[in-house]
């Protein structure tokens, strides 16, 4: 996967899975749920190429602790408090849900454009496919528009969603967007 690697850390296993779900659902964004508790979740951490990390705030000065290279990504420590680390960003949960998700898109657009700042290697037809995606276009429609099969368009959607780690149609138009494939006018 090229794209933004998540993980979450968390003593509170319904919590974890919890913003897993939330970051799945909504944001179309796979992570990785590793338990605190785990003797070999600091050692499988540490050696991770996760570039954000959310971890509960009971769990954060043991990440801190253990992970020494955890200070190359950015670290979201979830929960009722502020974290003392200047080098962590704070999401609070003890706030309305809709505030908690507006708080979570900011976050996540924000480390998408850091992260995702050299394009993947799409092959040209795939460029083809996203920026059609981009602009509002059906399956159907991009087979039509690329005299390919329906079947062949799913591929190459398939394809480019597993090499950027975008699983969303509105993830796919900002990285479209964002690497000039297509532009703000374009979009429906």
């Amino acid at each position: 996967m090229n794209g933004p690697r998540v993980a979450i850390v968390a003593a509170d296993m319904l919590a974890g899975l919890g913003l897993r779900t939330l970051l799945f659902e909504l944001f179309g964004l796979a992570a990785s749920f590793f338990s605190a508790g785990s003797g070999d979740t600091w050692r499988e951490l540490a050696a991770s190429d996760h570039l954000l990390l959310f971890c509960d705030s009971a769990t954060l000065p043991e990440l801190l602790r253990r992970c020494a290279e955890s200070r190359r990504k950015r670290i979201v420590a979830f929960g009722h408090g502020e974290p003392s680390d200047d080098d962590v960003v704070s999401l609070r949960t003890d706030v309305p849900p809709e505030t908690l998700l507006e708080a979570l898109d900011h976050l996540l657009s924000a480390r998408l454009q850091e992260t995702l700042d050299e394009p993947a290697a799409l092959t040209p037809r795939e460029i083809d496919v996203l920026k059609l995606l981009a602009t509002g276009r059906i399956i159907k429609e991009i087979a039509d528009l690329l005299h390919i099969s329906a079947h062949t368009a799913i591929s190459h959607r398939k394809n480019i969603s597993e090499k950027l780690g975008i699983k969303t149609v509105s993830g796919l138009t900002v990285y479209a967007t964002i690497h000039g494939y297509v532009s703000s006018e374009g979009i429906l």
